[in-house]
């Protein structure tokens, strides 16, 4: 519940535009694999497969608030 709270609480100041981006740079190549990771649970019992070959991509975001402010 406090999650969802400091979810809620999150959106209304991003949605004021009264906050600080703090860039850092990021492979999204190992955050997409990470998710795939984390869902292969879900894939095995489903009879899925997935199979993926990524390049390194790096951007810059601001991972705290998950926004994407420019790719490299």
């Amino acid at each position: 519940m406090s999650s969802l709270v400091e979810n809620v609480l999150r959106l209304s100041v991003l949605e004021k535009c009264d906050f600080e981006i703090e860039k850092k740079e990021v492979n999204l190549s190992e955050v997409l694999v990470e998710i795939c990771e984390r869902m292969k649970s879900r894939i095995i019992r489903n009879n899925l497969t997935l199979k993926y070959d990524l390049d390194d991509i790096v951007i810059k975001i601001d991972e705290e608030n998950l926004t994407v402010t420019y790719a490299l």
